[in-house]
């Protein structure tokens, strides 16, 4: 069944796709349904044949700006952990540093850290591994110990 769009305005959504990857904002901007766009993207060839050349295209361009985010957001979180938030006092309604709270601090180098390791493709959590003969005799303990306990 042929589409109702055109084949521009299926090239324009691709484009879009391409740039920022959410069928919802892609939906905003050209008026295409959401689930259009979804349905295009994991089962129409044509659109993802575009989507494809667009990507081969401006991939490069897109990446640039990606990193360019990264590193610009980077400085910025910098900034907040050495000089703090920037915040409006209440009562004089001017913009103020206050420190970060622990919290964030912990979590904004919990994220940090995780994203460092993978970007140096190592694991980010730790797995104990434990052969099977140790792991079949901790079991029999453990079923031992219940058995005992249901007696």
């Amino acid at each position: 069944m042929p589409s109702k769009y055109t084949r521009s305005v299926r090239f324009k959504a691709a484009a879009a796709m391409v740039s920022y990857g959410n069928s919802l904002v892609v939906s905003d901007q050209t008026g295409i349904p959401a689930s259009t766009l979804r349905h295009w993207h994991r089962n129409d060839e044509e659109f993802q044949d575009m989507c494809q050349e667009l990507w081969v295209e401006f991939g490069d361009e897109i990446k640039a700006n990606l990193a360019v985010i990264v590193k610009e957001s980077g400085e910025q979180v910098l900034d907040r952990i050495r000089n703090g938030d920037v915040i409006r006092d209440p009562k004089t309604c001017e913009l103020v540093r206050v420190s970060m709270r622990g919290k964030d601090l912990a979590i904004t180098g919990a994220v940090a850290f995780d994203k460092l390791r993978l970007a140096e493709a190592q694991p980010t959590s730790i797995v104990r591994h434990e052969d099977s003969k140790e792991q079949l005799q901790r079991l029999a303990r453990e079923f031992a110990a219940i058995s005992q306990a249901g007696r």
